[in-house]
């Protein structure tokens, strides 16, 4: 049957310094993200980037995220913030 989502805009929550121009991302990975930085206890002005969320977020046809790999999210919260 394929991929339904819907997307939204994804925009870094540092309005001083941006990591990242505006973008669109579906919404479920939107939301894995924002359930990431919670449960590790991220800044709330700290936003993954579309190609950080790659590394942790596995989404599922149909499923919405069906992995999230808070080893690697955690990693990649490092290098971002080196």
């Amino acid at each position: 049957m394929g991929w339904a989502a819907h997307i939204v805009v994804h925009h870094c929550h540092n309005e001083f310094k941006p990591r990242f121009k505006k973008t669109i991302v579906c919404e479920d990975c939107n939301v894995g993200e924002g359930a990431v930085k919670a449960i590790l206890g991220l800044p709330k002005n700290f936003s993954f980037s579309p190609k950080e969320m790659r590394l942790f977020l596995k989404c599922q046809p149909h499923a919405g995220v069906a992995e999230k790999d808070l080893v690697r999210a955690k990693q990649a919260f490092k290098a971002a913030t080196k």
